[in-house]
């Protein structure tokens, strides 16, 4: 399971890290992962393992603030997290040209995935994968 990790700069001067994990053989798709609050790209070496298993490829990227990215931490802002996506999605069609590119997000991921699909939906994207969204809280959150 060869990875690979990239960097790029944003509109705003930000550094984003990003990884690749791509299986041995040929790569039937990739999945382009946002990961959760408080989380990074890393925390998904598990998954890519069973994934590039399957002939799957990972490519992901740390979030602003998150992981190995530059940014404040604990701050977020969903049209620079929707430009961010927007690059993920470009990056993984040159990483891997010609094959398949599904957007995949887990929870607080999973929550930014639903609304790229309803505000930018490319016509590249194969789908959108999306498990334990962070649509709402079970108690109110404190001030």
């Amino acid at each position: 399971m060869p990875n690979e990790e990239f960097s790029w700069t944003t509109k705003d001067q930000l550094k984003l890290f990003a990884q690749a994990w791509t299986p041995e053989g040929e790569v039937k798709a990739v999945l382009a992962l946002v990961h959760g609050l408080g989380e990074h790209s890393g925390r998904y070496q598990d998954v890519a393992r069973t994934l590039n298993r399957e002939g799957y490829a990972l490519f992901g990227f740390d979030l602003r603030g998150h992981g190995r990215t530059e940014g404040p931490r604990g701050h977020f802002s969903y049209t620079a997290a929707l430009d961010d996506v927007d690059r993920l999605i470009n990056e993984a069609q040159k990483l891997f040209p010609g094959k398949p590119v599904f957007l995949y997000g887990h929870s607080m991921g999973g929550n930014l995935v639903l609304y790229y699909a309803m505000k930018r939906m490319p016509t590249c994207l194969f789908g959108i994968i999306s498990t334990s969204p962070a649509l709402g809280t079970a108690k109110p959150v404190p001030g």
